[in-house]
């Protein structure tokens, strides 16, 4: 049997510590916490920001694709008709 699951936290917290000690690596680990929180809370930002957005745009969506589903499509004669041909301009 294996103790090296049940030192784990006890390593992780020793090497926390140790990290913290150095003033450099520790100044360098607060800075790199510190990113992680400020891109946490823009994102969660963004997110309170966009989701308005996009419930309303995916109601429209919905409205559109429900008012359409309705209606008659258009006649698949008047689709097939060919287009005139284009007129040559003689300044072109």
């Amino acid at each position: 049997m294996s103790y090296r699951v049940e030192w784990m936290p006890a390593a992780a917290l020793l090497g926390l510590v140790t990290l913290l000690l150095v003033p450099y690596l520790g100044l360098l680990v607060g800075l790199v916490i510190l990113v992680l929180a400020a891109a946490t809370v823009v994102s969660l930002v963004g997110a309170l920001i966009a989701a308005p957005f996009l419930i309303v745009r995916s109601v429209h969506r919905r409205r559109r694709a429900r008012t359409a589903a309705g209606r008659p499509s258009a006649q698949p004669s008047a689709l097939a008709q060919p287009l005139a041909p284009r007129q040559q301009h003689p300044g072109l």
